[in-house]
């Protein structure tokens, strides 16, 4: 019986050390506003991230919320693959691809057939989307080196204002 309360004590206490990413995704999106923390998951499903697993402090962030099917995003990850070949070292790219009219094998055919390498991920119950609050696609914020929301950028970003933004 000792032993038991002691493998539970010792559960507990892993859980309430480990890192907490909420269930929700709740942006303020005024800048200097700290980014919140999320969980995604790969186009496939299989693997989840946490916003510390791929957004480096030692680098700006680009975090786009997408669909395949946005001419506005389709002419913009044109410009951020291009980004992303040459920079890809100097700042972090997050490109989330929303559920919404989609599916992920339409994404995962999408980037396929494009050759698109940057990094996608897909937000399967649409959290981040709702979280967001956006009313158009693309959503796109550049996140700096503190955690915090530098700019939210309107509209389609082009290669120009990603170099300008990000590596800078």
């Amino acid at each position: 019986m000792k032993k038991l309360v002691m493998i539970i004590l010792g559960v507990l206490f892993l859980i309430s050390c480990s890192e907490k990413i909420p269930a929700t995704f709740d942006l303020d999106a005024t800048e200097g506003a700290k980014f919140p923390a999320f969980a995604v998951k790969s186009i496939d499903g299989k693997e989840t991230f946490k916003s510390t697993d791929i957004i480096k402090s030692d680098k700006k962030t680009l975090f786009v919320i997408a669909a395949e099917w946005c001419p506005h995003c389709r002419d913009e990850a044109i410009e951020i693959q291009e980004f992303y070949e040459k920079h890809k070292d100097e700042a972090n790219i997050v490109v989330v691809y929303s559920a919404n009219n989609s599916s992920p094998e339409i994404v995962t055919e999408y980037l396929t057939k494009n050759k698109y390498t940057f990094p996608a991920y897909y937000d399967y119950d649409n959290v981040i989307l709702y979280g967001s609050k956006i009313e158009s696609f693309p959503f796109n914020a550049i996140i700096g080196k503190d955690g915090k929301i530098a700019e939210i950028v309107e509209g389609e970003i082009n290669y120009d204002s990603l170099v300008e933004k990000l590596t800078k």
